[in-house]
């Protein structure tokens, strides 16, 4: 599924903002981190990314997905977890 992104953010915005040092970090965390998401189950890669990258509030989230409240919060925990062990952990499951 796709989902409109509430506040998008270019490229040369990151770039202004930064130096250069910092932005390739930036950019070597952000293709890890997008790699971890393709990791994950759909059911928590929607959450995820409708959150935390399309900056929808859990209440917005309930409307679109039509979960409960406590479903959509569940996901994004778990989510959240199997995210974190793929990034510190370096977990390839």
């Amino acid at each position: 599924m796709h989902w409109p992104k509430k506040t998008p953010q270019t490229l040369d915005s990151l770039i202004e903002n930064s130096d250069v040092l910092v932005f390739e970090d930036l950019l070597v965390n952000n293709l890890d981190l997008h790699h971890a998401l393709r990791q994950l189950k759909d059911t928590y890669r929607e959450v995820i990314t409708l959150h935390y990258f399309n900056e929808y509030s859990i209440e917005e989230i309930v409307t679109i997905l039509d979960l409960s409240n406590s479903n959509v919060k569940m996901r994004l925990k778990r989510g959240r977890d199997v995210l974190k062990k793929h990034l510190i952990g370096g977990i390839n499951s």
